[in-house]
């Protein structure tokens, strides 16, 4: 694994950063999967055969050291709580957009009513996102600076490095990784819906069949035998439901609204741990973790490394009266010998 032959990680288990990366990622997904949309779809919340994720899905189990980190106050977001979804259905939120912005269309909607209502459905991934960028950021932060007090003993040479090194640095790799998060936020939810996935089309036909299935409950035969419900062929023809034009339409908006978020949530979700926590924090090219590495090191100024490893003014003043008076015995000695 990870961390086989490492004897720092045995003894610091805290250390484990990927653990506690992949841990934190898992707690995003669920969380945005119960939590992410503004209001149930249904009356009943689809659970999407996801249930058996557990209760206690969304909890976190490790600290997340927010207020150690005073220089990174303006970068990361700490007091976002994510409310639960409003109890559905979301019908009447449908019919309240499409009545603003209905056009002469017949029997159809146009797509600035569906844009509409996945705007207001997704209101909560921002706080959801910039919340879970800030606490990856806070881990790399924690684990880089315990790693480097570990590794380095003097605290006036950890300090120097840290302070006047690092962490300009860090907060720069840091603020492009929460530009990343927002940025994937805008394409998500600012342009039109959009996708090519075949999930979308089953998904939407299932939610079309089981409207169907539900109207025709009135007219199933049960048989005792087997408890099981049949629908006589020529009662499917003659089956008519009373419904407007309007319900009708916000009906099929509501379908198409779920059957393109779950496909939504699912791409979002791993497009921000993918680009913004793996690439831009972990193991891209520009990450924090690869602030120090040794083409850094190699292009440190004289004067940074004497910032870092130099000796203080007490010291130096010292060690130059020291060789003045070295200099004056050696004279001496020099004149008692001749």
């Amino acid at each position: 694994g990870y961390y086989a032959g490492e004897a720092l990680f045995k003894k610091k288990p805290g250390f484990k950063l990927i653990t506690k990366i992949l841990k934190l990622n898992e707690t995003f997904s669920n969380e945005f999967w119960k939590r992410g949309h503004y209001q149930h779809f249904g009356s009943k919340w689809d659970d999407e055969g996801e249930n058996m994720l557990g209760n206690n899905a969304e909890l976190f189990p490790f600290d997340t050291p927010f207020s150690l980190y005073q220089e990174l106050a303006d970068i990361i977001v700490t007091d976002f709580e994510c409310p639960k979804a409003l109890k559905g259905p979301m019908t009447p939120l449908i019919q309240e957009v499409y009545d603003s912005s209905r056009g002469p269309e017949l029997g159809t909607f146009n797509g600035t009513v569906l844009a509409d209502v996945f705007d207001t459905t997704t209101q909560k991934w921002e706080g959801l996102v910039v919340t879970h960028t800030s606490k990856a950021i806070v881990l790399v932060h924690d684990y880089i600076y315990n790693l480097l007090n570990e590794l380095c003993p003097d605290p006036a040479v950890m300090d120097q490095l840290w302070d006047n090194i690092l962490v300009e640095e860090l907060c720069e790799r840091y603020r492009r990784a929460m530009e990343m998060a927002r940025f994937l936020l805008e394409i998500e939810r600012s342009r039109p819906p959009l996708t090519f996935n075949h999930y979308f089309n089953a998904t939407l036909q299932k939610k079309r069949q089981e409207r169907m299935a539900e109207s025709l409950q009135s007219l199933a035969i049960h048989f005792h035998h087997d408890n099981r419900a049949f629908v006589p062929l020529e009662q499917i023809g003659k089956h008519a439901v009373n419904m407007d034009n309007t319900q009708q339409v916000c009906e099929d908006i509501l379908d198409t609204l779920e059957s393109y978020y779950k496909v939504a949530r699912k791409r979002f979700v791993d497009t921000i741990c993918q680009h913004v926590v793996d690439y831009m924090l972990l193991g891209g090219p520009e990450s924090p973790l690869k602030v120090l590495c040794a083409d850094r090191v190699l292009k440190l100024s004289s004067e940074q490394l004497e910032i870092i490893a130099g000796e203080d003014t007490a010291s130096k003043n010292q060690r130059q009266v020291l060789t003045r008076e070295l200099e004056s015995l050696q004279k001496a000695a020099q004149v008692l010998r001749s």
